[in-house]
């Protein structure tokens, strides 16, 4: 299963983290995977490039994106990376699970 989870304080999101697997097909076959790797990598490379925000992790099978000074333009690009992952999920509740808490 695919576990993302994000953070807010204040009304603003601060972090994300994405790991697991979808296991909905075999490894390199996964479309839901592939999907959700896309969304993760073009909004990482959109924080990067608009707001400059360099703190992404890029790990074995987990990306941790950490705002430190968010921004309206931070906000606006995760809620729109938190609307494209529930998309998907709305046909594929038993590979991703999206959770949103308080700090």
């Amino acid at each position: 299963m695919i576990k993302i989870n994000f953070t807010k304080r204040a009304n603003h999101y601060i972090k994300v983290r994405a790991n697991g697997h979808a296991n909905s097909d075999e490894y390199g076959e996964d479309l839901i995977c592939a999907a959700v790797s896309s969304i993760m990598f073009g909004t990482c490379n959109a924080l990067n490039m608009i707001t400059k925000i360099n703190d992404i992790e890029i790990l074995d099978n987990e990306i941790i994106i950490d705002v430190k000074k968010p921004t309206h333009d931070t906000d606006v690009i995760l809620e729109t990376l938190k609307i494209q992952l529930e998309t998907i999920r709305e046909g594929n509740k038993k590979n991703i699970r999206i959770k949103e808490m308080e700090e």
